[in-house]
């Protein structure tokens, strides 16, 4: 009779990962799974697949959290690369750094850093077109934001039903 680790090992990663997307707590339940489980969720393709957006975290195991997440950064994880620059950005006021951070995320493929990061380049565009200096701690030079709205056409029509925005 067949079991669960009978399974090929790409097949087993993607329960893992799908298990673990949900909280923190299903993650520490499915290493206890099995021996095979605990060693899928250490290695860094785990690290990198898992989505850290919507998982809950219980208050009283932040300091393993926070080493998890740093793995997860560490492995350049989408997700973990977007919630690591939005705080830059949003909490610490490190426009630039987030901004960057942001960037990269979108470019490995997290579409809430996608979606952060057309906004923040339509912004720059629209006020340093209207010259508001609103947003010019985004240090973001009128040539990089037009460089970016290629990255914008790219993105806006496979995530929104909305046309473009214009040149």
């Amino acid at each position: 009779m067949a079991s669960f680790s009978d399974l090929p090992k790409d097949l087993i990663t993607k329960i893992v990962v799908k298990v673990a997307n949900t909280s923190f707590a299903d993650l520490v339940r499915v290493k206890a799974v099995s021996r095979s489980c605990n060693e899928i969720t250490q290695t860094n393709g785990f690290l990198k697949k898992v989505n850290l957006l919507f998982m809950h975290y219980p208050w009283e195991h932040r300091d393993v959290v926070s080493e998890f997440k740093n793995r997860c950064l560490d492995q350049g994880n989408p997700t973990a690369l977007f919630l690591f620059g939005a705080s830059e950005f949003f909490e610490f006021g490190k426009t630039g750094e987030g901004y960057t951070i942001i960037l990269k995320a979108a470019k490995a493929g997290s579409s809430m850093a996608q979606y952060c990061s057309t906004m923040f380049d339509l912004l720059a565009i629209a006020n340093i077109k209207k010259n508001n200096h609103i947003f010019d701690e985004l240090s973001l030079p009128l040539d990089v934001a037009i460089k970016h709205q290629k990255d914008i056409e790219m993105w806006w029509p496979k995530h929104w039903a909305y046309p473009a925005p214009p040149r």
